[in-house]
């Protein structure tokens, strides 16, 4: 992993990372961390429907799999969730 100094606490990493408010974060940016930092997968946290936070992890496999997940979703088996 490169240069890994940074600080997170509480805050959102990618936003520290790419020194950006959220709310101009962009679907390059998020790619450029995964590939700056040698990230092997991304965690979706939710809240389910019983107020428990849940996570789904997906190795990344390659970068058009990650534009395609961040553009159009993933499809995943409900039930497992």
């Amino acid at each position: 992993m490169q240069n890994s100094n940074y600080n997170f606490g509480l805050n959102n990493p990618i936003q520290i990372i790419t020194n950006k408010p959220k709310e101009d974060l962009t679907r390059a940016d998020i790619i450029k961390v995964i590939q700056q930092m040698e990230l092997e997968r991304i965690t979706f946290q939710y809240v389910a429907i019983d107020g428990r936070l849940r996570q789904m992890q997906i190795p990344i496999q390659s970068i058009y799999q990650v534009e395609s997940i961040l553009a159009d979703g993933e499809r995943v088996d409900g039930s497992s969730l």
